[in-house]
């Protein structure tokens, strides 16, 4: 046996994954390690090593496994780096919040904070560097409306400015106008306005700088806060900020709300799931070429309002949401090329109206989020536990506890493995707290 092939064996030996938890409980190193050093020790390219290095190589192959023994038991005693940690935040000046985007410096925006009048009409700013929020211009309904903008859609446009477009307003009433916010300023302006009020719409900034919003929920009450009956769209729009106007696009070929948007590598926009009628399990593709619309295939399972994240590999990961027997905990990858859907693993818990980010190194967070029906291993309601999901296993694995459970939270990626999960709803009712994750 060549130098060359006793290298590969002795490399392959090494790279043996270790003894599974039940195996290190229930056998002892000695009859675990070996029998099985011996073993390899019997081939006659390591006999020719000699006695001595035959040994010591039994010897550091029993340390390797003893260590991992003992790193077994200590699991769960604390947090491991892998899992994370979540530290708060100090409180915010509204309550509430419907939206956040990062900004170019590393800022993140934050809106529909609520005001003491309960107007959604408070803006701040996260400051990564110092750790805090501040207040920054308010929102408005647009000329001649009042109250604030609620659940509008935030789009980070590429001269660093941000688009809010549409939301309700304090009465519920869906709103066809939309404002820009400048960094620089600190101030919110009016921009042109939409052909049709939209609510629970998806906005996506396309290549070419232009930004695609689509569907949502439309009329007095769009917002659900009275007992009249929202129009769902099918209709889309093309917002070009070099002019500030609004085009008509091709349209859905199923009106739906509460949807999963997100931009492919190929440029194109995958939109999965929401609501019409009922819950949805279609999707549809959006060519920016063609300005139209066409079928892809249906995910397994509807979901309404999942999480939907760009994976490194292209793919699309869409995980939870709400279905038809209540919150999912079901996870499922689209592929661009075959355009068809494959289920993936399964978070450890139904999730709904969650948060979820990709993260520097690959994996992505999924944080809170409610459970309710068949899913929820008997937690029910708001949730503080997290879990991440590593594309190379296809698996999702628990991590960090927040400090409070909550659903309806936004967050957004400040890079380098941290997270800020903002608000939304607990078991005592609306939250103004902050909560940083970090690996």
């Amino acid at each position: 046996m060549g130098a060359n092939n006793l290298e590969s064996q002795l490399h392959n030996w090494f790279r043996r994954p270790l003894p599974t938890e039940s195996d290190r409980l229930h056998r002892s190193i000695d009859a675990l390690v070996y029998p099985q050093a011996r073993e390899r020790l019997r081939q006659p390219g390591l006999r020719r090593l000699g006695a001595p290095i035959a040994a010591s190589l039994t010897i550091l192959v029993a340390g390797i496994l003893g260590a991992g023994l003992l790193l077994s038991t200590s699991i769960g005693a604390a947090p491991t780096p892998l899992q994370g940690a979540f530290t708060a935040t100090p409180d915010l000046p509204g309550v509430g919040w419907d939206e956040a985007v990062t900004l170019k410096n590393g800022q993140v925006l934050l809106t529909g904070g609520r005001d003491e009048n309960g107007s959604a009409s408070v803006a701040a700013v996260y400051d990564p560097a110092s750790g805090k929020f501040h207040s920054t211009g308010s929102l408005t309904p647009g000329a001649g409306l009042t109250g604030g903008r609620s659940r509008p859609s935030l789009t980070l446009l590429p001269d660093g400015r941000v688009l809010v477009a549409g939301g309700k307003d304090d009465s519920g009433r869906a709103l066809a106008t939309a404002e820009i916010y400048d960094p620089a300023t600190g101030a919110f302006t009016n921009t042109g306005a939409m052909s049709a009020g939209r609510v629970d719409h998806t906005a996506t900034l396309l290549r070419d700088g232009t930004v695609l919003l689509v569907g949502g929920r439309s009329g007095p009450d769009a917002g659900g806060t009275g007992s009249g009956q929202p129009d769902l769209l099918s209709t889309a729009e093309i917002y070009d900020p070099s002019v500030g106007t609004f085009t008509a696009t091709g349209s859905l070929a199923t009106a739906r709300a509460d949807a999963a948007a997100t931009l492919l590598d190929d440029g194109k926009v995958l939109l999965a799931g929401g609501v019409g009628d009922t819950q949805l399990a279609s999707a549809e593709i959006y060519d920016p070429g063609t300005r139209g619309f066409s079928t892809t295939a249906s995910m397994s399972v509807a979901r309404q309002q999942p999480t939907a994240t760009l994976l490194a590999t292209g793919r699309v990961l869409l995980d939870g949401g709400w279905g038809t027997e209540g919150s999912l905990s079901s996870a499922e990858l689209f592929d661009p090329v075959s355009g068809t859907f494959s289920l993936t693993g399964s978070m450890g818990i139904g999730r709904y109206r969650h948060a979820t980010q990709l993260l520097s190194d690959g994996l992505v967070l999924v944080v809170g989020g409610e459970c309710s029906g068949d899913h929820c291993s008997g937690q029910t309601g708001p949730l503080a536990s997290s879990e991440l999901y590593d594309p190379s296993t296809g698996l999702f694995t628990p991590a960090a506890t927040m400090g409070h459970a909550r659903y309806g939270s936004v967050s957004a990626s400040l890079g380098a493995g941290s997270v800020l999960v903002v608000g939304g709803q607990g078991p005592d009712g609306i939250l103004n707290s902050g909560e940083l994750y970090r690996r």
